[in-house]
């Protein structure tokens, strides 16, 4: 997945330093005349051929088609009821025995039909596991739990979401779907999407889409995702990993827990993260990236603080940063640094405890290390704040353009010297004392 990315609040508000962080999020609505890429029947997710397929190890009277194939058939059923808007074929695809899940199935329903799609897929994958005998005294013997790729990608988004989920299934010739929460032991944990998770509402703006756990937010979350694009895109506009028509796509679970459920993250592993940039698939060059914040967290920000925040995700968002070459310091400085032009007011406070350190024990003796950039880091606000600072004297020693030619050419894999070097005349060690000469400098003026 590449490295991650986090943006995450301070310990205290009036820092600011938080805004040095990142996140992704996810929605989407059905249009009509939508055009969805669904796999062949059959066709499992691994891309080994179907005839490799262990058949169904359930006891039966007669040959049986292989279980993969015959699940497939109902998936493709349920992907074409959702393409066409189709609910009364929807609700026929879903088995009656647990009333419980027919609010599941509910909630699923009017979430899809509200996601813009623009591609929609469900494949059968090869793992299977077995139900717990009070779920097979419900459902029958043969109901089981099948491992499920689903892809989907939003209008305007140039790459699709992938997950991994797990759905069960009755038994018999055609397959009902059953449930969607009896993943295997030690497999709760993968990340989901948010539409599968709880219930949403969407919201669109002209670039941006919101997909969100409370009604009554969407259409605002939705407007803050078009002034994060407005306010950043012209400033990176001449990435190479930039996007003529920027699209921003948030998503905003109910809870922490539901954010760290859509990462896939261990419970209470994330409660400082605001937001990250997150790819939403294996591989970061081609997966959707998306922002996902942590209503907890950003609870109480107020909306210049919230503006900021996004204006640095937009940043990660619009330069595909996941899968930059360059070094930690140099993608969360470069955000923030953008950040920060486009609220060029709240600049004052946001080094505050990292100069308040240097004026008592001097400069840190290096940029900050890649190692530092990770949410349990007791030095997390202050490597922002250096990696915004380094940007920053960038901008002094050339120019603006100068910082955004920098991470263009080190996040296309140029070697840090030698883009330092052509750029500003001198290699990464002459820069870093430059840049801790720079911190004592501004830590005597505070």
């Amino acid at each position: 997945m590449g490295r991650l990315r986090v943006c995450r609040l301070p310990l205290s508000w009036l820092s600011l330093s938080w805004l040095s962080l990142s996140w992704v999020l996810v929605c989407c609505l059905v249009l009509p005349g939508c055009s969805y890429d669904v796999l062949p029947a059959g066709d499992p997710v691994d891309g080994t051929s179907t005839r490799t397929v262990s058949p169904d190890p359930l006891p039966s009277r007669a040959p049986r088609e292989p279980r993969q194939l015959t699940v497939q058939r109902t998936l493709d059923q349920l992907t074409s009821a959702v393409r066409t808007a189709d609910q009364p074929a929807f609700r026929a695809l879903v088995a009656g025995a647990d009333p419980e899940f027919a609010t599941t199935a509910t909630m699923l329903w009017g979430n899809l039909t509200q996601l813009p799609l623009t591609r929609f897929e469900l494949a059968a994958g090869a793992r299977t596991a077995s139900l717990s005998p009070t779920r097979r005294a419900l459902l029958g013997d043969e109901a089981w739990v099948q491992q499920v790729r689903v892809r989907w990608q939003l209008a305007a988004e140039p790459y699709p979401a992938a997950h991994w989920i797990w759905m069960t299934f009755s038994g018999g010739s055609r397959p009902l779907l059953a449930g969607t929460a009896d993943a295997p032991s030690g497999e709760s944990t993968e990340a989901r999407p948010l539409w599968w998770l709880e219930p949403v509402t969407v919201a669109r703006s002209a670039d941006s889409v919101a997909l969100v756990a409370a009604k009554s937010t969407a259409r605002r979350w939705a407007l803050r995702g078009h002034t994060a694009v407005q306010a950043v895109a012209g400033r990176v506009g001449g990435h190479a990993g930039s996007r003529s028509n920027p699209q921003l796509t948030l998503e905003v679970p109910s809870s922490q827990a539901m954010f760290e459920r859509v990462l896939g993250v261990a419970g209470g592993s994330y409660r400082a993260v605001a937001a990250t940039a997150w790819p939403e698939g294996p591989d970061t060059e081609t997966a959707a990236l998306r922002v996902v914040v942590n209503p907890d967290a950003v609870n109480g920000v107020g909306e210049e603080g919230l503006a900021i925040l996004l204006a640095h995700e937009a940043t990660h968002v619009l330069t595909r940063s996941p899968g930059s070459a360059a070094p930690t310091w140099l993608v969360e400085g470069f955000a923030d640094y953008v950040a920060y032009e486009a609220y060029p007011a709240t600049r004052a406070t946001a080094a505050a405890a990292l100069l308040d350190r240097v004026r008592r024990h001097g400069p840190p003796p290096g940029l900050p290390r890649d190692g530092v950039f990770i949410p349990a880091s007791d030095e997390l606000d202050r490597a922002y704040a250096g990696a915004w600072l380094a940007c920053r004297l960038v901008a002094e020693l050339g120019s603006p353009p100068t910082v955004t030619s920098l991470y263009q050419r080190v996040s296309a894999g140029a070697p840090l010297d030698v883009a330092l070097t052509s750029l500003l005349g001198m290699d990464e060690k002459q820069f870093t004392r430059r840049w801790q000469r720079y911190l004592v400098t501004l830590s005597r003026r505070g």
